[in-house]
């Protein structure tokens, strides 16, 4: 949270990183724009105010526009990434999600938060072609195969994750992940094509195959409330934001065990590897700060008074002036 009041961001969510790894898209909820960051310098390029709720940034794959699913309306905002200013909007279902691009450039998917519907856009012409039925409204986040046969999204309310053939644009499987499916990322190794996916309800990262049948391979516990996750350039890795531990993990894709872990901030989210930014292979600290790394959180266990399997945790953040207080509780019965 900067500068709320009349000048600043706040409520910093999503990421996308330009084709040429030099600059990276930053959406912040609370103030209805997109930051434009150097990623060799770290320095602000621009920002653009793109309507009510703004939730993910994708560029192209040519790189000549960013779009931005606008949340909080029913329109996708474009963006001209040499100039930085808004050139059209593209009218799609309510509470659009995230925007995954095919490798040609040619189709765009688009996921919902608010509608149980995928909406395929033709790109040359900024048109919905298809919006195909999905099992759940919520589907905050999207994540393409490298191939582009696949397109893998979350839907978070329902514990699920649906998988789309690409060619046929139909539904090819729905996967039972578990609740609080956060997000998705898709990796090609020697050994097999997978998708991690983040649970947040059970602190675990779910490890699929992505052949035929979709089946499980492997469950890692990483911490508290995993939400964002992307792989590694060479997919050596995978690293997790903690929302509930305010950390970053990097697990090992090879082993599917925890590497590390990171201080990144409060509450961490989305969260995007982008190889090679930096190109003299230096990171220079120009132009970043602390983002509260340090500042410590109080974590409480939560146990119901008598027994039962009801359970979570409670964090409480210093925000400056005020605290907040985030809850993540479980197995709770009706009407408690």
């Amino acid at each position: 949270l900067t500068s709320a009041l009349y000048r600043g961001q706040a409520l910093v969510h999503g990421l996308g990183a330009s084709p040429d790894h030099r600059l990276l898209a930053v959406v912040s909820v609370g103030s209805n724009n997109v930051t434009f960051i150097e990623t060799a310098t770290n320095a602000l390029k621009g920002s653009v105010y793109v309507g009510r709720a703004p939730h993910e940034p994708t560029f192209r794959p040519d790189g000549k526009e960013v779009w931005v699913t606008v949340r909080g309306e029913d329109y996708l905002s474009v963006i001209d990434a040499a100039t930085l200013r808004e050139t059209r909007r593209i009218q799609v279902p309510n509470g659009p999600g995230q925007i995954a691009f095919s490798p040609d450039g040619k189709r765009a998917f688009v996921c919902s938060s608010f509608s149980p519907e995928l909406a395929v856009i033709d790109v040359a012409t900024y048109r919905v072609i298809k919006k195909i039925p999905v099992v759940s409204p919520f589907s905050p986040n999207i994540f393409p195969t490298k191939d582009g046969q696949q397109i893998w999204f979350t839907h978070k309310d329902v514990g699920k994750v649906s998988v789309l053939d690409t060619k046929t644009l139909t539904i090819s499987g729905v996967l039972t992940t578990g609740p609080i499916t956060n997000h998705v990322a898709t990796v090609d190794l020697p050994t097999g094509k997978l998708a991690y996916v983040t649970v947040g309800g059970e602190d675990v990262v779910k490890v699929y195959s992505r052949e035929p049948g979709f089946k499980q391979l492997a469950t890692i516990a990483v911490g508290a409330n995993p939400h964002g996750i992307w792989p590694a350039g060479d997919g050596s890795r995978v690293y997790v934001g903690l929302e509930n531990g305010d950390s970053a993990v990097a697990v090992s894709t090879a082993t599917n065990r925890v590497l590390g872990k990171i201080k990144v901030g409060q509450a961490p989210m989305a969260l995007m590897y982008v190889p090679d930014a930096v190109p003299s292979g230096v990171a220079s600290a120009a132009n970043l700060g602390q983002q509260l790394i340090d500042q410590p959180t109080v974590i409480r266990n939560l146990r119901p008074p008598t027994h039962g399997p009801a359970a979570g945790t409670m964090n409480l953040r210093s925000e400056g002036l005020v605290d907040l207080a985030t809850f993540n509780l479980r197995a709770l019965a009706p009407n408690t």
